[in-house]
């Protein structure tokens, strides 16, 4: 008798043999399985009383991946690890893309991000855990049109499209996108950097969106890298950057303002203001905020894998480039 499982080609034979009208011992003796087996076989997969080899292979198949996608679960390393960086912030994609890196001559410390998910929602005891540390909504923004039209114009404003190729490429470090983030009740706001090829981020508060405070938490945050492959600023268009002309000139860099009405112009910096916000969210008051709780969210972020940097981190990509920050 045969010891290997059920495969599709026995299972297509093994329907055709019922609907011949051959009975169990006979099926055994041609497909070389055990009469029990072909019994078991017939009893776990049929459908209403009829026995359909195609339904019988997608049953297997399921079953079989649940048993692996146990067996992954059960190895207290990998499930370990899974919780960690979890509770750190990290997505599952995040974490699946990582564990090659981190891990690369383990094979057992693989996991895609799909079989945690199904962990998940599939067992309440590790739904409970991990879920409530997903983002599972993005922030909506408001249009700002009439506002945009009331603003004065800033003196000085260099548009996007007049930015260099090597900008637009990615293809250095040391070309930043600003913004601020603002924090409920006049709180306070958030001004921030991304660098745009390693995705790294500096972040500081500041008490109002006044321009010459604005200005001056910038230039704090950048003067340690002046001169050192610091080359370029994208601002949004908020009147909070007026003073861009005196970051340029304290700073020895070029400053370029983004399209109205387009994000996309700044798709690194308003996707790192969305996750600072996991951090602290929308109706957060920031005067509340401590300088150690900024920079250890910071911190995080910069030590987080990003898909788009093929899992690699924010810091690794900076401090790893060929043209890398040396301060």
């Amino acid at each position: 008798m045969s010891p290997h499982h059920f495969t599709q080609e026995d299972r297509i034979k093994l329907e055709a043999f019922l609907e011949a009208g051959l009975s169990q011992k006979a099926i055994s003796e041609l497909l070389g399985f055990h009469p029990a087996s072909i019994s078991r076989e017939i009893k776990r997969n049929s459908v209403s009383g009829k026995y359909r080899a195609r339904k019988a292979q997608e049953r297997a198949e399921f079953r079989r991946k649940e048993i692996e996608r146990t067996h992954k679960w059960d190895y207290e390393k990998l499930r370990r690890y899974v919780i960690d960086k979890t509770i750190e912030g990290w997505s599952p994609e995040q974490i699946s893309g990582r564990l090659p890196i981190d891990f690369p001559d383990d094979p057992k410390m693989r996991i895609s991000h799909e079989t945690i998910y199904l962990i998940a929602y599939a067992d309440e005891r590790w739904g409970d855990l991990l879920t409530p540390y997903w983002r599972l909504h993005r922030k909506k923004r408001k249009k700002r049109g009439s506002a945009y039209k009331n603003r004065a114009p800033i003196k000085g404003r260099v548009s996007i499209e007049k930015r260099p190729d090597e900008i637009n490429q990615r293809t250095r470090t040391g070309d930043l996108e600003g913004d601020t983030v603002h924090g409920a009740g006049q709180s306070g706001s958030i001004t921030t950097l991304v660098d745009r090829k390693s995705l790294f981020l500096w972040a500081a508060w500041v008490p109002t969106r006044h321009a010459d405070v604005v200005a001056k938490s910038i230039v704090n945050l950048l003067m340690p890298f002046k001169g050192k492959n610091l080359h370029s600023i994208t601002f949004d268009n908020g009147s909070e950057f007026a003073n861009h002309q005196n970051i340029a000139d304290t700073l020895g860099i070029n400053t370029y303002f983004a399209r109205p009405y387009r994000s996309n112009d700044r798709a690194r910096n308003e996707n790192t203001n969305g996750l600072l916000r996991q951090y602290f969210p929308k109706k957060t008051r920031f005067d509340t905020i401590t300088d150690e709780q900024l920079q250890r969210a910071v911190e995080e972020l910069n030590h987080r894998p990003r898909k788009t940097l093929n899992y690699r981190t924010p810091a690794e990509v900076l401090f790893n480039s060929i043209i890398a920050f040396q301060p």
